[in-house]
């Protein structure tokens, strides 16, 4: 149910709504025997694909952010909420410092500063602020720590162009691209973000 809803780079998405419920409801329906934290994990799949001819953005992220507000040291919770919030900013909005997204991602990089769920929203959220900076020293260690992941290999290109690190920004693009193609060698696609290349998608 997650896996099929919206995301920052992915959005609307509402293609993927019916399954997305369906799969939120066969989760409820097999939820007695789960631990509290995971029944609140299928309670917002619920909410985040309740009624409507759409996902529920808003209310999911309202409903994440006090789940990681009462469970501060929930590592998933926390990423998870920034994660719910972000999808709910578009161009129209511009994000100020000091949001609960930031707050949370910058808790479990405290804790553990190699999470590479943790780094990979934090670049993009600095790059929504304009504070590309506070990532750098995450940005240098991503590569490392997800080296067969070309878009996590990619991602520190967002922090270092933001920062005037060009060269930097174009090698690590060009290990994305290696990568990728070492994988996937006839069926590359790529798409060019507002900054650089950006090789993230892969069909067959």
């Amino acid at each position: 149910a997650w896996a099929r809803g919206p995301t920052i780079n992915l959005n609307p998405r509402n293609d993927e709504l019916a399954a997305a419920r369906a799969a939120a409801r066969r989760a409820q329906a097999l939820a007695a025997n789960l631990s509290a934290r995971d029944r609140l994990l299928v309670e917002a799949m619920l909410v985040r694909t309740g009624a409507g001819d759409a996902f529920r953005n808003d209310a999911y992220a309202s409903f994440m952010e006090t789940q990681a507000l009462r469970h501060p040291e929930d590592d998933q919770l926390n990423i998870m909420a920034a994660d719910s919030r972000m999808v709910t900013w578009d161009e129209n909005y511009t994000p100020r410092p000091g949001t609960l997204a930031q707050r949370f991602l910058e808790r479990v990089l405290a804790r553990h500063p190699d999470h590479g769920g943790a780094i990979h929203y934090y670049i993009h959220l600095t790059d929504w602020i304009d504070r590309q900076n506070l990532a750098v020293p995450y940005a240098e260690r991503l590569g490392r720590v997800a080296p067969a992941a070309s878009h996590l290999v990619h991602m520190p290109s967002h922090t270092f162009y933001g920062v005037g690190r060009y060269q930097d920004a174009a090698r690590v693009n060009v290990e994305a691209v290696a990568q990728i193609t070492l994988l996937y060698p006839d069926e590359v696609m790529a798409h060019v973000n507002a900054s650089w290349l950006s090789p993230v998608k892969v069909r067959q």
